[in-house]
């Protein structure tokens, strides 16, 4: 058993990667808590990919909703959205 202080997680990620063995087995082999090289494993993997990405964050790009409009709500769950200052008249026209 290896004592905690004296594992270079980083070097058995890289080894394990390598070796085409199973976690579970790359840590009877080696002598390692499977839990314990799993967590060094996961965290290793975190910082590979924000290190990757250049941050941690995703940026999601959501469509302005524009509320300049009139919005007329069916009873189907269907609606319109009129531009601001469309005329009553087409309104009427086109809902009935």
């Amino acid at each position: 058993m290896m004592i905690k202080d004296t594992i270079n997680f980083p070097e058995h990620v890289a080894r394990w990667k390598a070796s085409g063995l199973s976690m579970s087995a790359y840590c009877k082999e080696q002598g390692l808590n499977y839990q314990t090289f799993t967590y060094h494993a996961l965290r290793i993997k975190k910082k590979e990919t924000v290190a990757a990405d250049g941050n941690g964050f995703v940026q999601i790009k959501v469509p302005e909703k524009t509320t300049a409009g009139i919005e007329y709500h069916l009873p189907n769950g269907g609606y319109f959205v009129f531009p601001a200052g469309c005329s009553i008249q087409l309104i009427k026209s086109l809902i009935g």
